[in-house]
């Protein structure tokens, strides 16, 4: 287990003591929750991306049940890490803001308009989340998701 995983199940912990916490040890600690969660839906759909080139390999299914996330969660975050596949992206980009932008019918056009009216992730999510909402049905469990 790692340094992080071990503090943040401390700071789970019930007993947890948190009057000893200043408000700038508390702003941090949650930016580096945000953050690690950011990076964590990307890492996890490139990875499903990888499972695909493996030789021997196994459904998306049963890799979620193995890292213990939700199959429709995995193929979210692997679909909206394909649209991406190519492109550069600014580091302060939000998964919410990410995942809107791949909703739409052209990923990257929708990415440059953003980028080119320099859109907060706020401004990207209220000027692109109601555009396109696409259905996606997975052709092995033929099960549907919204992205």
């Amino acid at each position: 287990m790692d340094r992080n995983t071990e503090v943040f199940k401390q700071l789970l912990d019930p007993k947890f003591d948190w009057s000893n916490f200043d408000l700038e040890t508390i702003v941090g600690l949650g930016q580096e929750v945000a953050a690690n969660k950011k990076i964590a839906y990307s890492v996890l759909g490139k990875l499903a991306i990888a499972l695909e080139h493996l030789p021997k390999r196994t459904s998306i299914k049963e890799y979620a049940k193995d890292i213990g996330v939700a199959p429709a969660s995995l193929r979210v975050y692997k679909h909206v890490e394909e649209q991406f596949i190519g492109l550069e992206l600014p580091e302060d980009i939000s998964w919410g803001a990410k995942r809107v932008l791949a909703s739409q019918e052209n990923t990257k056009e929708a990415l440059k308009e953003a980028l080119e009216h320099g859109l907060s992730n706020p401004e990207i999510v209220k000027t692109f989340g109601t555009k396109n909402v696409r259905h996606v049905i997975c052709p092995k469990c033929e099960q549907e998701i919204e992205i």
